[in-house]
């Protein structure tokens, strides 16, 4: 049995195909109607999928020319495996690109590269499909600045739902980190108190409960030294107050959390529990942009159970776009505080700042 997998544009022109190549004793197995790949299947534009077969015992002396080998499959278990893979790649398909209807009868080259580089990041399926219904459909060309406008249109109503950005204020005296391990929340805790510290000029002093991960007590200390600052550690909720009250001349309170597993309820409990030792009143969750979408949501939710008041994004020196803090910030609707750049402390660390993450959406010279 030989069979093989033709695409096409119409199904005629499919037909067509299988006959020159596997004559006219050729069956078709299956057809199904897809989206065209790229922007042609966001506009609307279908290619059809036919699966043919041939029985070569019946036709061993009639050559098949064009034969591909990596499709010479002799099986009908072989057959049924590639029945179950397209019928997962279709479910895949229609859960993530099924946008609607486009009728446009052109394309445009920046919003080819711009959907692209989203879906090639970690933008939800959802966040884009309401991207392409609401604003692609209804713009009235497909010129750069209009793609432009449109990113940047969209990226500003997903912060307006959010909220309003949520930097540390003057009234805030104990603020607290938490997230998974790896995201940066010591680096980060260092850029906020030198901020504080020299452009606020509060005084600023450092608590840590990471008593887990190894060097992060010596790391935050590191910096508590060079700010000159006072610096206390922590590991139980009994030392947790005890530290926090040799703070209590500080008039900002920085507490960086452990990061662990977080996928284990009961380290997400015991961190509850050591945190409700403490008056905190501004929690940020924070979330490195290059955590894939699917393990941000996971802990984002799981750490619900703490709570927390804003979202605070690292790394975006090393994340081709800020897609994974739009996307969390819609899912969430929790407000943006911070994003982190690099690794400069007391630099690399911008406030809430709309017109600049619009900018990065619309991709910039990226997309040039």
């Amino acid at each position: 049995m030989f069979i093989k997998r033709y695409t096409a544009s119409t199904m005629t022109e499919a037909t067509d195909q299988i006959r020159r190549e596997m004559g006219l004793d050729a069956v078709i197995v299956s057809s199904r109607t897809d989206r065209a790949p790229g922007i042609r299947g966001w506009l609307g534009q279908k290619v059809f999928e036919v699966v043919a077969a041939l029985d070569e015992s019946e036709n061993r002396d009639r050559p098949i020319e064009h034969r591909s080998k990596d499709m010479n499959y002799r099986s009908g278990d072989q057959l049924a495996d590639i029945e179950s893979q397209l019928s997962q790649i279709q479910d895949l398909l229609s859960k993530t690109m099924s946008f609607g209807q486009f009728t446009r009868s052109h394309t445009n080259q920046r919003l080819q590269k711009l959907a692209d580089r989203w879906l090639e990041t970690a933008i939800s399926s959802t966040l884009f499909e309401r991207f392409m219904r609401e604003y692609v459909a209804n713009i009235d060309s497909f010129s750069n600045h209009s793609i432009v406008s449109a990113a940047r249109e969209f990226t500003h109503s997903v912060l307006t739902k959010a909220g309003p950005g949520r930097p540390i204020l003057s009234t805030d005296r104990v603020v607290a980190l938490i997230g998974p391990t790896g995201v940066g929340k010591t680096t980060t805790i260092a850029k906020l108190a030198a901020h504080a510290l020299i452009h606020d000029e509060r005084r600023v002093g450092l608590l840590t409960l990471d008593t887990y991960r190894v060097g992060a007590v010596a790391q935050l200390k590191t910096y508590a030294d060079i700010l000159n600052i006072p610096f206390a550690v922590a590991g139980t909720p009994l030392e947790a107050r005890s530290a926090f009250h040799s703070l209590e001349a500080c008039d900002l309170i920085l507490v960086d959390t452990t990061g662990r597993s977080f996928f284990d309820r009961s380290q997400v409990s015991e961190l509850k529990e050591i945190l409700g030792t403490i008056p905190v009143n501004l929690t940020y969750l924070v979330l490195s942009l290059t955590l894939r979408r699917v393990e941000a949501s996971s802990i984002s939710h799981l750490l619900n159970e703490i709570g927390y008041d804003a979202l605070l994004f690292t790394k975006n020196d090393e994340a081709i776009m800020p897609t994974l803090a739009l996307s969390m910030l819609d899912e969430l609707r929790k407000p943006l505080s911070y994003i982190g750049t690099g690794q400069e402390v007391p630099g690399h660390l911008r406030p809430a700042d709309p017109d600049w993450l619009c900018d990065l959406m619309a991709g910039g010279e990226l997309l040039a």
